[in-house]
């Protein structure tokens, strides 16, 4: 790696992030960070993911060296109503049963920590997604394999909701979990170099 480039300390254990990050060749490392999320009192959706995602940069656990911490919060957004990952299948069938046939919004929060000038860089990044009517089978398919687990609202848009997906306006990878395009703001506004 060459002297010029900056390292991302990223504060979240998806591997989903991990793989977007990957995929555009951004040097970062995975540490750990203990923030509490139900502690954060439900709120507008902006204001929510913007607080998460601060929360959990500010409690991570960089080493000494490390310069740029970043932390993500991505929720789904339905009719005024945050829908978290799915405790169980009847849960994840209520939050789906929600979204067939309709928009949702899916919010997310990205926060960039510079330590050496102690300067925070945040924002938030908005997609909305359509999904045609879900038939009974492919909602019984989704249950039966337990394809809501770990994903805010329920679902995995890089998995079989691609399928159902009528139209997404926005960032694509901000439903997958991190939108680089808002990222990439981020660093430029900071100063931070990965190219």
């Amino acid at each position: 790696m060459e002297n010029n480039v900056d390292v991302l300390y990223l504060a979240s254990s998806s591997p989903r992030r991990k793989e977007l990050l990957e995929s555009v060749g951004i040097p970062f490392c995975v540490i750990p960070q203990n923030f509490d999320e139900t502690t954060q009192p439900a709120a507008k959706a902006k204001e929510y993911v913007l607080a998460l995602s601060e929360g959990k940069a500010k409690s991570a656990l960089p080493p000494s060296s490390a310069r740029w911490i970043c932390g993500v919060d991505t929720i789904v957004y339905f009719n005024g109503e945050i829908l978290g990952k799915p405790k169980n299948h009847i849960e994840a069938e209520r939050n789906i049963l929600k979204l067939s046939g309709k928009t949702h919004e899916v919010h997310s929060g990205v926060t960039l920590l510079d330590l050496e000038n102690n300067v925070k860089y945040q924002d938030e990044s908005v997609t909305f997604v359509k999904f045609y009517e879900l038939e009974k089978r492919f909602i019984d398919y989704y249950l039966d394999n337990k394809l809501f687990e770990g994903y805010a609202g329920g679902y995995a848009i890089q998995g079989i909701f691609a399928c159902v997906a009528e139209k997404i306006e926005g960032s694509y990878s901000n439903v997958v979990g991190l939108p680089l395009e808002l990222l990439y703001r981020l660093f430029r506004q900071s100063g931070f170099r990965f190219i």
